[in-house]
């Protein structure tokens, strides 16, 4: 297998890329580090849905004003 990486050109068998993956990730928590993103993420979706939805109610009373 042929692959570019930031070293350069990397020359491998599948079994080495898969040993080289593993030293490169050994003693981090990947899965941890998604979910915390995902986590802050939809928080920040949740703050947009709420401040789209404070808008929106605030234009309602307006119209009804009229």
């Amino acid at each position: 297998m042929l692959f570019e990486t930031g070293d350069g050109l990397l020359l491998s068998t599948p079994a080495q890329l898969l040993e080289r993956i593993r030293r490169e990730f050994a003693g981090s928590d990947v899965t941890g580090e998604l979910l915390t993103e995902r986590r802050l993420e939809a928080e920040r979706e949740d703050a947009e849905m709420v401040r789209w939805l404070a808008q929106d109610d605030s234009a309602a009373e307006g119209e009804d004003a009229a």
